[in-house]
């Protein structure tokens, strides 16, 4: 009998490799080991110098789960948090009774008032040195005030001129190998450099890595301006004092009349080679121009620098641009300058002249007209691209951030976005981007129209529009004074520039 044969086709065999979707378990909080939590919560935690946060969050989480305790645990006791004094009292009672719990205090900051200044009411005031000498596992003591943050100035309810560094302090911390210290002149009851180059060679200021220099300036009694004699001898010895420390990386210098050009150019002839260097409200005039901050930058002290911060600098502006190092990783940069006033909030203005003084190199021409901007914004990946910015960026940049950016035009603030965006940063690769940009001679329309071009072309160009942020703006409504004038008046009368009232100081004073 014949047989038939089946239509079905015959099944394939099995092949030899086969490939299948990997299983990708996300593991849940409470079962990842307790490093890898430790260093998750310590990210809850304020860099200091800034103090620490509410820790009812951690010990919410603490109470959730056990194996969350003891990390939260750690991290509570990382950089306790020592207000209201209250609360550093009963810190230190803790100690006294269970000193197996000190070894995990790592990191203080100290709020000079009212914990120290002040005597607590049923409480006495706190013994700080006692405090220290307790804390075994202690890595970094910042001792903070109210001037340290915006505005930059002592509330008339916090002077704080009552306490002050002394050598019990400094035998307290001796036993310890710090990493980061602050010093402020607000707390020496005299200014020794002999002093402080004392302290400096002990082996706790040996191990230094990080330094906040705070509110150094030559003083003479009955002189409100020192000779400048006087200034210069007092920036050299400055400068000397920070270039004992040999293993300093990080430093901090900010709101010192002290710091000027020759200090910082007696500070690059120092050993050290630093890795963060952050300028904050420094007002000294030595600093305007593009020279001696550019001239800084290239020398060895800056060689190896990866974080730049340039905040609240009057006479400091983006001229440093050319001269960064290839090796900077995040800039920040604020324009936002603060009175010295003790009666007003009201931001001054600067100093400089010209917020970005260059935009073109030789040979480089620069689009004059929108159509000619559009024309170059559609040519950009043409390479016969002739507006070619001579600013070249560093190409580990990863996080730029300029804020209050102002005193220029249009035309210049086109040029420093289109150097973003230019075929000769292409190795450029940033994971923020943060700018607001203040064009004071520009209709409405015209900002929005400039804050629209330059949005979509950086968003396309760093292609995630989380990355970019992009604020155009006019003058900010701080920025404006009003006096009992400004309302009698009335009409197109709406308050003065702080320009002008700094004009009638300038002719008081003349006076």
């Amino acid at each position: 009998m014949p047989t038939t044969r089946s239509k079905r086709p015959a099944p394939t065999p099995p092949s030899s490799t086969r490939h299948t979707r990997p299983r990708t378990t996300v593991p849940t909080l409470t079962s990842l080991p307790y490093h890898i939590l430790r260093q998750i919560f310590l990210h809850t935690v304020p860099s200091p110098p800034s103090p620490p946060t509410s820790p009812h969050a951690l010990l919410k989480l603490a109470q959730s789960h056990p194996n969350l305790t003891a990390p939260c645990l750690n991290v509570l006791y990382h950089t306790p948090l020592l207000e209201p004094p209250s609360r550093a009292f009963d810190l230190l009672a803790l100690l006294r009774t269970r000193p197996d719990v000190a070894h995990l205090i790592r990191v203080l900051v100290i709020p000079v008032y009212p914990l120290l200044e002040r005597k607590i009411p049923h409480l006495g005031f706190f013994p700080f040195t006692e405090f220290l000498k307790l804390c075994t596992g202690l890595k970094e003591v910042w001792i903070t005030q109210a001037a340290d943050w915006p505005p930059y100035r002592t509330p008339t309810y916090a002077v704080t001129t009552r306490w002050s560094f002394t050598e019990e302090l400094l035998e307290a911390v001796s036993p310890r190998r710090l990493v980061a210290w602050n010093w402020d002149q607000t707390f020496l009851d005299i200014l020794d450099f002999d002093g402080l180059e004392k302290a400096h060679r002990l082996p706790c200021f040996q191990s230094l890595a990080r330094l906040r220099f705070s509110r150094f300036r030559a003083a003479i009694a009955g002189k409100a301006r020192p000779p400048k004699n006087t200034c210069h001898d007092f920036a050299l010895n400055a400068a000397r004092i920070i270039g004992l420390l040999p293993h300093l990386t990080s430093l901090e210098l900010s709101h010192s009349l002290a710091i000027n050009d020759t200090f910082l150019r007696a500070l690059s002839e120092t050993h050290l080679r630093l890795r963060s260097l952050t300028l904050m409200n420094l007002n000294d005039s030595t600093l305007l121009g593009d020279g001696i901050i550019a001239e800084i930058l290239t020398t060895p002290l800056c060689h190896q620098l990866e974080e730049l911060e340039i905040l609240h600098c009057r006479a400091t502006n983006l001229a440093f641009l050319q001269c960064l190092p290839k090796g900077l990783t995040r800039l920040r940069y604020d324009g936002l300058y603060f009175s010295t006033s003790s009666i007003t909030t009201v931001a001054t203005v600067p100093l400089y002249d010209e917020l970005f003084p260059f935009f073109v190199g030789p040979g480089i021409s620069i689009p004059d007209t929108e159509e000619e901007d559009q024309n170059d914004n559609d040519n950009d990946d043409d390479a016969n691209d002739t507006h070619t910015p001579s600013l070249l960026w560093p190409p580990k940049l990863h996080n730029l951030t300029l804020l209050n950016l102002r005193k220029w035009s249009t035309h210049s603030a086109g040029s420093l976005l289109r150097s973003l965006t230019s075929r000769a940063n292409s190795d450029l690769s940033l994971d923020r981007l943060e700018l607001h940009v203040i064009l004071d001679g520009s209709s409405w329309r015209e900002r929005a129209a400039f804050r629209d071009r330059w949005e979509e072309r950086l968003v396309k160009r760093f292609a995630e529009t989380g990355k970019v942020l992009v604020r155009v703006d006019a003058q900010r409504p701080g920025e404006v004074q009003f006096d009992e004038g400004s309302f009698m008046k009335g009409g197109s009368v709406l308050g003065k520039a702080v320009d002008d009232y700094e004009e009638e100081e300038d002719e008081d004073y003349e006076e």
